[in-house]
């Protein structure tokens, strides 16, 4: 993480100091928004939210250690905070343009090599496996969770240890002109776009909006460096990049090649490329878990990994949680929980998935509603209905006003109507779920982040103090 003087801290942030003179020698080692976080050390970024003023919080993060805080200097500082003298603080323009600012000089103070991964789907999971992959070679830090946003994305940056030789980040948006933004910040050294999807169709409201967005990423890539994209996608095809284009996909003419996939026992994948002498193996199942893989491994060859070297990386994976991660459920049930976020891209994969899962005798699926859709929502939802078959699916739970579109059109379209449930109530979904917790059984979880999909599986289990209809 960043270490500097709280003088050199006033430097970065363009601010002035209104502290002690003896305090700016002390030494910053953290930056963080969150009072809740603070410890003796770091930097308080006090952010306004809608329904937060990180300035309130000021005392007790000073109080809990923290060296210093930013503070807007158009905001009188309270008398009563100063009865015993001057607080350690750094008035500034904005807390968070400061923020972003000093993210900005320490990543050019930094000088690593920086790996920036966007897509509609699959940013994190292709995070995890490149940072594993890279790691067996380099010291690598790579964004913690998914902080991959305005604020997420200059925490990660400043959170860059100085030993560090690689950093590999998220870009998430919502909106034109945030990639640029955040590309221009993190001036990565590789980019890599994982695929354009359906997400975010509310805000940019085609695929072809969704793909220039993605595509911002070039503004900040160096133009020495490499940029690496979904092959098979035909929005990618051409690129406004003038540097190193690589390609991954399944079909010919990638760079990077899937050319055979087999389980390799219930949870891993054994496979092969047209860039690999011997079968690579990796603890994650599904095609689309293979596109992000595909990504890091080409990334890895860019950085000049030997094949042995990327073998063990990727049996070191260790995936965020909720992007298709197996659990145990009550009674011998198996839950493969895909409940992080959810679009009719991923939506579809995961259920291209449980379909092809073999080692059960009863399928279930759990869906909740995709948000963010715009005026096509309705439409997107009931075509998940058009993959579920009762052939394979034993039984169809939709969660959500949104998702009951969902199973209205598979009853129209024949799926059994005493197989399918539906409820907006998770207490009542827990409780119908709760007559399937068998060995044999495996049900998958998907929805969007905002659904809390995994609370009504706390509740299937009898775990966490979450109150339903909160």
């Amino acid at each position: 993480m960043m270490k500097r003087t709280l003088q050199h801290v006033v430097k970065m942030v363009d601010g002035v100091w209104c502290g002690s003179g003896e305090d700016l020698a002390r030494t910053c080692d953290g930056v963080v928004t969150d009072s809740r976080q603070v410890r003796p050390g770091h930097l308080f970024v006090p952010l306004k939210g809608e329904r937060f003023d990180g300035c309130e919080f000021i005392p007790e993060a000073l109080a809990k250690g923290a060296v210093a805080s930013l503070y807007p200097k158009d905001r009188p500082v309270p008398a009563e905070w100063t009865a015993n003298g001057p607080l350690p603080l750094i008035f500034v323009d904005d807390p968070l343009a400061a923020l972003q600012r000093m993210a900005d000089r320490y990543r050019q103070e930094w000088g690593g090599r920086v790996v920036a991964i966007t897509g509609s789907n699959g940013k994190t999971t292709t995070k995890d496996v490149t940072a594993a992959v890279l790691a067996q070679q380099f010291r690598v830090h790579k964004t913690a969770g998914n902080l991959n946003n305005h604020i997420g994305l200059p925490l990660t940056l400043l959170a860059i240890p100085q030993e560090a030789e690689v950093a590999v980040v998220e870009m998430g948006m919502n909106h034109p002109g945030e990639i640029a933004f955040l590309s221009r910040l993190a001036r990565p050294d590789v980019g890599i776009i994982t695929n354009i999807g359906d997400a975010h169709l509310e805000h940019l409201g085609s695929r072809e909006a969704i793909a220039a967005a993605k595509l911002e990423i070039v503004h900040g890539l160096n133009r020495n460096g490499a940029l690496i994209v979904n092959g098979d996608e035909p929005l990618l095809r051409t690129v406004p990049y003038d540097g190193a284009v690589y390609r991954f996909g399944f079909g010919d003419g990638n760079d990077l090649r899937l050319l055979t996939a087999e389980r390799a026992g219930r949870w891993q994948t054994r496979f092969t490329t047209n860039r690999t002498v011997h079968p690579l193996t990796v603890p994650l199942i599904g095609r689309h878990m293979l596109q992000n893989v595909l990504a890091a491994v080409l990334c890895a060859l860019y950085f000049g990994l030997s094949e042995s070297q990327i073998q063990q990386g990727l049996q070191a994976v260790q995936l965020s949680g909720m992007r298709m991660e197996p659990q145990k459920g009550p009674n011998g049930m198996q839950i493969l929980m895909d409940a992080y976020n959810a679009s009719p891209t991923s939506m579809r994969a995961a259920l291209e998935l449980l379909a092809e899962l073999d080692g059960f005798s009863i399928k279930l699926a759990l869906l909740g509603d995709m948000l963010e859709l715009g005026a096509q929502e309705e439409t997107l939802h009931r075509q998940v209905a058009h993959q579920l078959s009762p052939s394979w699916l034993d039984g169809l739970f939709t969660y959500g006003s949104r998702a009951r579109w969902i199973s209205l059109e598979a009853e129209r379209l024949g799926f059994p109507v005493d197989r399918i449930f539906h409820t907006d109530d998770p207490q009542v979904m827990a409780q119908a779920l709760r007559s399937w917790t068998k060995p044999g059984t495996v049900l998958l979880v998907k929805g969007s982040r905002g659904m809390r999909m995994e609370k009504i599986i706390e509740a299937l289990r009898g775990e966490g103090s979450w109150t339903f209809g909160q």
